[in-house]
């Protein structure tokens, strides 16, 4: 399954690693070097069965820290920098994330910041770093025993959620782990808290519920400036149309006008579309929308006849696209995804349009 979030995606499955194998046999003439930066403990319960899986980082230079919050120190970030420049990783370098939320954030900063910033991807490996270092790109090392001191946010380029993983797990790190879970239930999603009352979080079908429902609602809670952004438009219109209209009342209604309609239109576009989604499968496409009211669309690709990317002049402001898809005997486009970044949105027509070809060739 795979989930937007803002310019990458996130994986989830114990299957995403053959597709992780193909994305790095398309790429890997963009990939000087690849790193594998992990700790002692990734590197002995998970590197095996990622090698495993993924033939393509055979040949991967490994870097090994040792685990712990203690080793999160800018002085360690400065020997990994050394043994990168060592082993002459230029710009076009990656370094492939392995291991919990230490490693994430320690291997996401050096990455960052080595040589102005080279390609990252995320392989968290323990609950808590699934569910929480999958979204929002915060990058940080410790300072003097001051936890997170120095940092950045920059978001990998993939993450990739292997349940899998989590099968080496001592309890205390899933006890842990749940806590953000619950956290997550108890902020955004009574009907979710209710759900974890009631399942085996480590049977793997409520695993996979659980891993996708709380990435989904830590997403969702990362809109929370932009719409602030959008209520500040509206609040500044309505004092222009409302406050400041003599003498001069024509210009402030136009002007008070067109910025409460760009606060609206930014709200819809990053308020209501939070509420948006799809996943692609082998056979259909399932799209989901609806603020107050859910709906759940399922589209066989069978009766897609094309898919189209629109941009109105509000959409080209704000930097977004709507992709459009057309089924069979429809009326106009059925499915209209909005709020999508531009890059996104041709990346899921091409996706969409190679689903379409495997069909008709089957």
């Amino acid at each position: 399954m795979e989930i937007q979030s803002d310019k990458y995606s996130i994986y989830i499955g114990n299957d995403v690693l053959q597709e992780f194998n193909v994305i790095l046999e398309d790429y890997q003439a963009q990939y000087s070097k690849v790193f594998i930066f992990c700790d002692e403990n990734s590197s002995q319960y998970c590197l095996p069965y990622l090698i495993e899986h993924v033939p393509m980082l055979i040949g991967a230079e490994l870097i090994e820290i040792e685990s712990g919050e203690h080793n999160k120190t800018i002085s360690i970030c400065n020997d990994v920098w050394k043994t990168l420049s060592e082993s002459n990783a230029d710009r076009n370098a990656l370094v492939v994330n392995l291991g919990g939320g230490v490693v994430c954030d320690m291997g996401g900063m050096i990455a960052s910041l080595y040589k102005r910033g080279i390609r990252f991807f995320h392989i968290p490996t323990t609950l808590l770093s699934q569910v929480d270092a999958s979204v929002g790109g915060k990058l940080a090392v410790d300072l003097d025993g001051h936890k997170n001191q120095i940092g950045l946010f920059r978001n990998p380029d993939l993450v990739l959620i292997v349940p899998e993983f989590l099968k080496t797990l001592p309890e205390r790190h899933w006890m842990s782990g749940m806590a953000e879970v619950y956290k997550h239930a108890l902020i955004c999603d009574p009907a979710y808290w209710s759900f974890l009352q009631n399942v085996d979080v480590k049977d793997e079908d409520a695993l996979f519920s659980l891993l996708n429902q709380s990435i989904s609602i830590k997403k969702q809670t990362k809109n929370f400036i932009q719409i602030s952004i959008g209520l500040v438009f509206c609040l500044i219109g309505w004092g222009l149309l409302f406050y400041l209209a003599p003498p001069h009342w024509v210009l402030y209604l136009a002007l008070g006008l067109v910025v409460v309609i760009f606060g609206l239109a930014y709200l819809n576009a990053f308020l209501l579309q939070s509420k948006y989604g799809y996943v692609i499968r082998d056979k259909d496409l399932i799209y989901r929308r609806g603020y107050l009211v859910t709906k759940t669309t399922v589209i066989p690709f069978n009766r897609i006849q094309h898919v189209s990317i629109s941009r109105g002049v509000l959409d080209k402001a704000l930097g977004i696209s709507t992709l459009k898809i057309f089924t069979a005997g429809g009326q106009g486009s059925d499915v209209s995804i909005p709020g999508l970044l531009p890059d996104l949105a041709v990346k899921l027509k091409e996706a969409v349009a190679k689903k379409l070809t495997v069909e008709e060739n089957e």
